[in-house]
């Protein structure tokens, strides 16, 4: 009779136990992904993310009473940054997005500080998509739900995926939503008048040369700091998109 008590227990007590594949890592670190609309400038992506840090420099590093909750951190902008460890999954280099790595004294207050940081950018940066998380044990999972839309308009596909954005964000417990396609972008199509362009001794080549100038820059060479290489690029401040304008009448 004991031993069928006990196993009938045993039975109802897994009930209790958290159902989780893999559990992520007690470790008293957290990474998390920040990533702005696509497009975005690496000069907006700054003012960001002096914001984040100030808001965490002031809370959990310097706060007005008690001891300090972070130990150091630190935020990739426009980088995912070194990947440390084979279960990381850093965002893809971009001037819009930003990788964090921050380390806590104590493994039992990282919840806390990324319920409080997810709020803050809820808040202040609505448009800026955040992911925090501890690390995983197991491969990434990324976001915790993802839905795929497949199709041939691309209209109709935006539209859909706003409509799926609108009841997520009504979900709750959702905080954060990223569309992968991101905002709808202008397209710059040139066409140039041949005849006029061969008249005044311009070939197509030129007028693509003269375009990338003024809009992207071309990199001339690389200057080395230590162990990092920077591009030098040659951008026009003046546009010669006029001169190729010209030659599309």
């Amino acid at each position: 009779m004991v031993v069928m008590g006990v196993f009938v227990l045993s039975i109802q007590g897994m009930g209790l136990v958290p159902k989780i594949f893999i559990a992520p890592s007690q470790d008293p670190v957290f990474t998390g992904k920040l990533e702005l609309p696509l497009g975005t400038s690496i000069e907006r992506s700054e003012e960001v993310i002096a914001a984040v840090d100030d808001f965490i420099n002031r809370n959990y590093y310097r706060p007005g009473q008690g001891d300090p909750v972070m130990a150091n951190w630190m935020v990739f902008i426009g980088d995912g940054g070194p990947r440390f460890t084979l279960t990381l999954d850093p965002p893809n280099p971009n001037p819009a997005n930003s990788f964090l790595v921050a380390n806590t004294f104590d493994g039992g207050k990282v919840e806390e500080v990324i319920s409080a940081l997810e709020n803050f950018v809820v808040t202040e940066f609505p448009d800026l998509a955040v992911q925090l998380a501890r690390l995983e044990n197991g491969p990434p999972v990324g976001y915790p739900i993802q839905v795929r839309l497949s199709g041939r308009d691309f209209n109709s596909l935006y539209r859909i995926a706003d409509q799926v954005t609108s009841h997520l964000y009504q979900t709750t417990g959702v905080t954060s939503v990223k569309n992968s396609w991101g905002l709808q972008t202008k397209k710059l199509l040139v066409e140039v008048n041949q005849e006029r362009a061969r008249r005044a001794g311009v070939t197509s080549e030129d007028v693509a040369y003269s375009l990338r100038t003024s809009l992207a820059g071309i990199e001339l060479t690389q200057y080395r700091e230590e162990d990092k290489l920077i591009p030098v690029k040659l951008r026009t401040v003046q546009l010669i998109v006029k001169m190729s304008a010209s030659l599309t009448e």
